[in-house]
């Protein structure tokens, strides 16, 4: 075994016992009965017990599907899988009449075998995941159907978006150079860019029904937040569709605001989208009430404030980066 070899394996054991360490101590803290002091008048005792037994299993979980990555992992280092896997895309290329050395062909190969194998290996925990302890604790709305449905076009994408994009990466280390990856890390900026604008308007709605929310309480205090934002360089104007995720799939659910951006200088404006991950979903129906009509109304993270509150970080993030 090369000196190489070893450091990374010896390296890579060592992350995942002290991850393993680390998260023995929080499943102590799983274990705890006593109610925090802190979330007196936030949350029920319902909801910390409920909240411990879900991170208890996702802890348990995540243990066991851990061990299987690492141990999986070494065993592809020892015994030689990635070389295996590329060779046998330089074979499949090449009964296809490529030539061996079209690095573009055989590595979009390579990459979809891998996809492959790594779906496959990894179905059985995927399964577990969403329909034993989603469907345990009540978040899981997904039927088998819908669960292959959504890997289906999870395939396409990749394929679709991640071979012309390999592609690319692979034509700019051939052209590049001594500095080729001066011109990958421009590529990727530019890429990771134009994505924060396609996957909200194009990729999301693929697996997921948006629509707009209702006239209240909630969607008024957003629109105000949008108008708040009006320093010298930029305002953004209200925002002209906030969104609420119709999820089949969790009953946990991502935000998406969408509103216009407006530039004192010009007369265009240009629409950006805000998708902020909320934990206040948890508690928030499909049409984004929040408060007393919310389905947990006693929870702190259903108010309107938390909400706005949220949105408004998110908003600023994209501002900020704008």
């Amino acid at each position: 075994m090369n000196t190489i070899l070893l450091s990374a394996l010896s390296f890579s054991w060592l992350v995942f016992l002290f991850e393993g360490y680390l998260d023995l101590r929080q499943r102590k803290t799983f274990k705890k009965s006593d109610f925090p002091k802190e979330l007196e008048g936030v949350v029920t005792i319902e909801s910390v017990v409920k909240s411990r037994a879900y991170g208890l299993d996702k802890n348990t979980f995540g243990f066991i599907t851990g061990t299987f990555g690492q141990v999986e992992n070494t065993f592809i280092l020892l015994l030689g899988g990635m070389p295996f896997l590329w060779y046998t895309s330089v074979d499949i290329v090449s009964r296809f009449g490529y030539s061996e050395a079209n690095e573009i062909m055989v590595t979009c190969t390579f990459a979809l075998l891998a996809m492959i194998y790594e779906m496959v290996v990894h179905l059985g925990f995927e399964l577990y995941s969403t329909f034993v302890i989603e469907q345990r604790h009540g978040f899981n709305k997904q039927t088998l159907a819908l669960f292959a449905a959504d890997k289906l076009k999870a395939i396409g994408l990749s394929i679709v978006i991640g071979g012309p994009l390999l592609a690319v990466l692979i034509t700019l280390i051939q052209w590049g150079g001594p500095h080729f990856y001066i011109y990958v890390w421009l590529f990727l900026v530019a890429f990771q860019l134009v994505m924060l604008l396609v996957y909200p308007t194009l990729i999301a709605p693929l697996f997921n029904k948006f629509e707009p929310l209702p006239d209240g309480e909630l969607r008024s205090a957003i629109e105000a937040l949008a108008k708040s934002y009006a320093p010298a360089a930029y305002a953004l104007a209200a925002a002209a569709s906030p969104l609420s995720m119709v999820s089949g799939r969790q009953r946990r659910s991502p935000a998406l605001v969408t509103g216009t951006r407006l530039r004192p200088d010009q007369d265009e404006e240009e629409e950006f989208p805000v998708l902020a991950w909320l934990m206040w979903v948890m508690c928030a129906d499909t049409h984004g009430r929040t408060g007393a009509h919310c389905a947990h109304k006693d929870h702190a993270l259903c108010s309107v404030r938390a909400v706005v509150a949220c949105v408004g970080s998110a908003a600023c993030r994209w501002y900020c980066c704008c």
